[in-house]
């Protein structure tokens, strides 16, 4: 069951790592100037590191409330 457990949260990671590099290549493509590529090439993924860290990650500085929590996961389901 540990190897399971390992396993899964190392997906975890990759997908997260995954999901943070379409943010950085959606940035790249969406900007018009160099200035709005590099922006949103950097800034989303950073954004999105932080709200995460912020609110969702297991030791998140911010806690939210089960029904909170569950309405936000089932956004990010949602949008994907």
């Amino acid at each position: 069951m540990a190897i399971l457990q390992s396993a899964n949260l190392a997906l975890r990671f990759f997908l997260e790592l995954a999901a943070l590099a379409a943010f950085g290549y959606w940035g790249f493509k969406t900007g018009d100037s160099a200035i709005m590529k590099w922006g949103l090439g950097i800034g989303a993924p950073l954004l999105a590191a932080v709200f995460w860290g912020t609110f969702e990650s297991p030791r998140a500085v911010v806690k939210l409330s089960a029904s909170l929590r569950l309405i936000l996961e089932l956004a990010e389901r949602g949008s994907g």
